[in-house]
Parts: structure tokens; sequence; C-alpha cells
């Protein structure tokens, strides 16, 4: 079973890293998740949020840029607790930024030391760099993700092309904010001012993002966490990853304390 991680910059703020196992679902939830807890930290250390969040992601559908991650952003600037949030995404062939650093960094602590589980990799994550600010990274385990895409289909107005709507797939930046007691979206093309905010109508100056307004109540109705799908989830095979788990314990040297997590 593979662990993978997640990692985060508040500019200015702090660095994160989140490892999460094979068994969780790719997608929109690990992202919101991710974010989410950076935010929640951000409060506690600072007892308040900005009241602008700016946000730069990978351009990729199946996590970043899809409806649910920005129906997530409207959700919060619905419920107030952001007034707007501006959403980036680098132009294909240019996505090299600084969050690649860390990933580097990691990469080259790797090919000198073991990372026999997750909690000595996330150690190496968190002692591979050191932030401008002097601070080494916050990292967590995330044990479960809240199916947040799966309860939003019931509020999200299409975001797909239809008539005159383009897709967001056509747009590299986005802009949420309330209006008229609302969550509306705004859209450009590129991130310069040559470009004009609209909806995904071109013909109309905003992008209304709910069919029917979530509030916070209605967040007692999300699911169970989504689970990756895998066709040889099969006992056999279980039984066969158990026995490699304790090979690895037992040739490796593992810590103790790390042989739970393991297993």
């Amino acid at each position: 079973v593979k662990s993978h991680l997640m990692a985060g910059i508040a500019h200015g703020r702090q660095v994160y890293g989140f490892s999460f196992l094979d068994n969780c679902k790719h997608g929109a939830n690990i992202n919101i998740e991710s974010m989410w807890r950076i935010c929640e930290d951000t409060l506690k250390r600072e007892g308040r949020l900005p009241r602008k969040f700016y946000l730069q992601l990978d351009n990729t559908s199946k996590q970043c840029k899809n409806r649910f991650l920005l129906g997530w952003l409207a959700c919060l600037v619905q419920w107030g607790v952001f007034d707007e949030v501006v959403v980036s995404f680098l132009p294909v062939g240019h996505t090299h930024e600084d969050i690649d650093q860390i990933f580097s960094r990691l990469a080259m602590y790797l090919r000198h030391h073991d990372s026999r589980s997750r909690i000595e990799m996330m150690d190496g994550f968190a002692s591979s760099y050191k932030s401008k600010m002097g601070t080494r990274p916050i990292t967590a385990h995330i044990e479960a993700v809240a199916n947040i895409s799966h309860w939003l289909e019931t509020y999200l107005a299409s975001m797909e092309p239809s008539g005159d709507q383009k897709g967001i797939s056509n747009f590299y930046q986005f802009k949420l904010y309330k209006q008229d007691r609302e969550a509306r979206m705004q859209v450009r093309e590129w991130c310069n001012n040559d470009d004009v905010w609209t909806g995904l109508n071109p013909w109309k100056p905003f992008h209304a993002v709910f069919k029917r307004i979530p509030t916070i109540d209605d967040l007692a109705t999300v699911p169970p966490a989504q689970r990756k799908k895998k066709k040889d989830h099969t006992e056999e095979r279980q039984s066969r990853i158990r026995r490699d788990v304790e090979s690895v314990i037992a040739a490796r040297s593992v810590p103790d304390a790390h042989v739970q997590d393991l297993r």
C-alpha cells in the first residue's frame, strides 16, 4: 500500500505536508481536506483568516480545476469564511513553482535516508526543507477524507459547456464573491489586466454557482469518505500484503514506534 504526499504553502506564513494512503480516492476531496487544514491552522495561529483568499493550484482537472473544488470555495464565500476567493492556474508548460523546490529537497533527502514508514517519510519532509521564514514544515497524516464532491452534486449548477456557456477548462483564473445573498463566480482566460471578468457565458457578467444554496447545517449530510476501488482487493492479496509488511519490519529493522503505523 503506497503512501502519498500532498504539500501546500501559506505564503509568508507556513509550509505544510500531508500524507494519505492509497486507499483514499484521489481527487478534489483530498485537496479540499488539505486546504481546509491549512486554513484551520492559520485561524488557530493568528485568530483570524484574511478576508481575501488567493489560491494557486496545478492545472489538473482530476484534483484541482473541477466544479467540486470551485463549489467548495463558493461555500466558504457563501458562509462568510472569506469575502472573496481568487483561484489561479498556471498555463501548461509553465508549472514550475516554489512548491516544486520542496519536493526536490525531499527527493535529495531520500537518496541518502530510508523511509520505512509514513512517520519516517514525514520526518524527512520536515527536516529536508526550511522556509524563507526559517520554519520547518508542519506535517500530519490524513486518515479520512469527507466526501464533499458527492455532497455538492445536489447543490451545484452546471459548469459544463452548453450553448454560449464555456466549460471551466477554458479559463485560468476564477473569482468567487457574494452578491445579493448568493455566491457568484467570474472567470477570465489569463491573469492580466487586458482580460475582462465574465461568467462562463461571456455575454453574462457572472455565473451563479449554486442551483440550490447549501447552508452550514447541510454539512451534516456529507456522506462517508470515498475509497479507491481496486479489482484485486481480495482477501488473498490483503494476506500477501500483511506478510510482505512483516517481512519488511524484520528485514529493515523498523523502529518499534513505527511498526504499528506500518501494520
